[in-house]
């Protein structure tokens, strides 16, 4: 997350990263923008740009045509930009001291503590309400979480949204795991996120066990698995 300009970026599934405000859209707006939508408006602002000679902007609109009709033929050679309904899972297991303890307020407005979720495996899930491969992903993730939730298991979603926009999205998507609100950005920088959607997986010792930038499918078997092989390990002195 830029801190300095508020704005976080979005992974795509190029490793791109698009900045919202760059498109011409509010960070808040729900319209869903695709990497196809990216490349032209990048390419029409730049033409825009170049022409600068009364002389040529008589030619810009031929030059608009010319640019989508380049796109088109691209778009088609392509078979997809578009990210797959599942993502391999990264099981590296770094078990590095978790020293990135936060105190957040929910919708609410109570405060929950990282401290709170001790003894549980936790996925930590930073998100944007205005960001796509999140919406996309939240499904899943409370799927995993009515899944795993009995033997020790908790989703926390952590946005720095204004409550509004998160109390919506929260309705929208039917999600009762708990949502905290980063008005600072305080879990974000502890964590070092740059971009959304990514995960941090901890053990029940509060070790980070795994990180994973961009969307997945948090209800496939791969990740229930690994959330199995943290469920399963002995807590310590235990």
């Amino acid at each position: 997350m830029d801190l300095d300009r508020g704005v976080c970026r979005v992974y795509d599934w190029h490793r791109v990263r698009n900045d919202p405000e760059s498109l011409g859209r509010s960070p808040h707006s729900k319209t869903k923008n695709t990497p196809y939508e990216v490349i032209l408006v990048s390419r029409i602002e730049i033409m825009k740009a170049s022409v600068t000679n009364t002389k040529f902007k008589t030619f810009l609109p031929f030059l608009v045509i010319v640019g989508v009709a380049i796109l088109l033929i691209e778009v088609q050679k392509t078979p997809s930009l578009l990210p797959p309904t599942t993502m391999e899972l990264n099981s590296r297991d770094i078990r590095t001291p978790n020293e990135r303890r936060f105190a957040l307020p929910t919708l609410s407005g109570e405060i929950v503590h990282l401290t709170d979720f001790k003894g549980q495996a936790v996925l930590l899930n930073f998100f944007a309400t205005w960001c796509g491969p999140c919406r996309e992903e939240m499904p899943s993730l409370e799927e995993l979480y009515q899944l795993k939730k009995a033997q020790g298991f908790v989703v926390v979603g952590i946005s720095n949204d204004q409550p509004s926009s998160l109390a919506s999205f929260v309705e929208e998507y039917e999600l009762s795991f708990p949502i905290l609100v980063d008005p600072e950005g305080e879990a974000f920088r502890k964590y070092f996120v740059r971009g959304i959607p990514v995960t941090y997986l901890l053990d029940r010792q509060g070790r980070i066990a795994g990180m994973f930038p961009g969307e997945a499918d948090w209800s496939s078997e791969k990740a229930q698995a690994l959330i199995d092989q943290l469920l399963q390990e002995p807590l310590a002195g235990g």
